[in-house]
Order: C-alpha cells, then structure tokens, then sequence
C-alpha cells in the first residue's frame, strides 16, 4: 500500500474536525475525496502533508509512518500542491516551475520544464510575471510546479492535490484530470486530489472518498458512492443520477435543497 491512512482523527482549538477515517491509496490509484465545505477534506490533506499533527490514528507512506521519513527523502517521492498558493513576486512561470526541482536539475535548459509546460498548456505564459496571470493561468503554473518535485524521481510517487482544478474552466479541468489519471496509470503515481465537482470525479477518478462532518460517509468505485440518497445525506442535494455508456455515473441536480448548513460542519 502507497499510502495508509489508519484510523485518523484530527482535532483544532479542541474541536473535532477529522474523526476516525481509514482508507488507503495504492501505486497506480487516482482517489478523489469530495464532501461539502467544511467536511474536513483539506485538513485530511494537510494532515497527509505533514502540515498538521494526528490528534489519533497514524498514516504510512510506502510502509513507513510519515514522521519517519527525512524531509528531502519524502520531497522527493511526495509533493503536494495547498488550496491556495499565492506568488506577489515578479517571478516568471518559468521561474516558478523551477523552483519545484531539485537544485542540481533546476537550470535554464532543464527539459523537463518545457515538458511540464506542454502538458499544462503553460508554455506562451513562460515569460509572464505570475501577478499578471490569472487564477486559472497560475493555477497550472503551480501544479506543474508541484509535479516538476517528483518528475523523474523512481518509485513510490504520491500527489497530494487540494482543489487544484478549482480556477480552471471546463477545458482546462478536463485536461488536468486526464493528466492526473494517466499519471496514476501509466507511470504508477498515487494520486489523492480533494475536488468539488462531482462529474470531474466520477469521470475520472478510480475511487472516490465521500466525507461529511468530518466522518467517513462512504468509499468506492464511483458508481457505488455517488448515489441519489448519498447526495441528499452528504450535501443536502436532491439529484438524479445517470449512467453513462463508459460506466461512470452524471449527477443531474434537480434544484431543489436541504438545508447546508446541517449537513456540514
């Protein structure tokens, strides 16, 4: 197992915020976790990122506890890309991504920048200072960043992705989550990426994570998790789901609502 989260719980200030969760994500596996706002998907992440402390439970990366590992050892087979990253720098995106490489490879004629540029559709903003993109522009340049930390490096590879599709239109999601699955697939990548968008998830996703108030509400296939009475439980969303001929199930919401602020924390 790439990654295995045991029995986690999280608490801040005192309050639960993470209870009891326990899946685990294996080399070659795209997990999506989704839930509503507050439901505690980004500090899981965080919590996978070293960036918050198990209150209980533990999480093993490729076998050992994540406090185990030496901080450039981890770096260079995890990286992880926060919810926000804000650059008030007049760095280049060029610039940007080559921060994400180790310093011995990080120089101007670095191939894998340019490969990293193409396939996130970056390359004519190569010489743009990163305050003049916009959300969706940096967005991309960050991401592949983030990827740039552990292209290239041998097994065990993880991503840990907060919302990285949130700024970006249709095109351009579509083209992450490919990008992110043909990771998981044909370079044997285990991606976890927290996400809002149901239909992105099931489309793509191998497995979804489906939390609500800081529990576990459901995890599986997504043809077993995003189901019409887990949407209203979850989200307070009354929706109907269809199947599309390549399996993967559309949600259809119906407009109407329960109440939102019952269903999170």
């Amino acid at each position: 197992m790439l990654l295995d989260v045991r029995a986690v719980c999280i608490e801040l200030a005192g309050k639960s915020i993470v209870g009891d969760i326990s899946f685990g994500l294996r080399s070659g596996e795209f997990t999506v976790v989704l839930g509503p706002n507050g439901a505690g998907k980004s500090t899981l992440l965080k919590a996978l990122a070293g960036d918050l402390c198990l209150t209980r439970g533990e999480a093993l990366f490729n076998g050992r506890r994540l406090d185990e590992w030496r901080p450039p050892e981890l770096a260079r087979s995890r990286a992880v890309m926060p919810q926000r990253v804000e650059v008030n720098f007049p760095l280049t995106a060029r610039e940007v991504i080559t921060l994400g490489r180790p310093a011995r490879s990080a120089r101007a004629a670095d191939p894998v920048i340019d490969e990293l540029m193409e396939l996130l559709d970056v390359q004519a903003l190569a010489n743009r200072s990163m305050p003049t993109l916009s959300g969706g522009e940096q967005q991309r340049v960050q991401l592949a960043r983030v990827l740039a930390q552990i292209w290239g490096s041998p097994a065990p590879r993880l991503l840990l992705l907060d919302e990285c599709t949130s700024a970006l239109d249709p095109a351009h999601q579509q083209m992450v989550f490919r990008l992110l699955k043909e990771l998981a697939h044909e370079q044997g990548f285990g991606v976890l990426a927290v996400a809002h968008d149901l239909n992105l998830a099931a489309q793509h996703g191998d497995s979804l994570i489906l939390l609500r108030s800081g529990s576990m509400h459901s995890k599986g296939c997504p043809q077993w998790v995003l189901t019409e009475t887990a949407l209203w439980e979850v989200y307070g969303l009354a929706a109907r789901v269809t199947h599309q001929p390549e399996g993967f199930p559309v949600v259809i919401p119906s407009g109407r609502t329960g109440d939102l602020l019952k269903t999170a924390v």
